[in-house]
């Protein structure tokens, strides 16, 4: 399941989640893709989320994409769990 969001130029995807049975068979990397490629079509320049700093597999999933770190948002999600603000500009 994927949900995103567009803005002016802008995407953000707010959830991208893989059942646990079906992790680890590539869903993910076809979601994300699909996503770009959409977001390619309707002229967005960038597209946003965050993520878990203890998210690693998610967390890689973006980096091969070309996701880049752009703000460690601490104690995001709770005391203990702090965030990455990452990004994809599509130029």
């Amino acid at each position: 399941m994927i949900i995103q969001y567009f803005t002016l130029r802008s995407s953000h995807i707010r959830t991208l989640y893989i059942d646990p049975n079906d992790r680890g068979q590539g869903f993910g990397g076809i979601l994300l893709q699909h996503m770009i490629n959409c977001a390619r079509e309707h002229d967005i320049l960038r597209i946003k989320l965050k993520v878990n700093t203890s998210n690693i597999p998610a967390y890689r999933l973006y980096q091969q994409y070309d996701f880049q770190p752009v703000e460690l948002l601490s104690q995001y999600y709770s005391k203990d769990a702090d965030a990455y603000r990452i990004l994809l500009l599509l130029l």
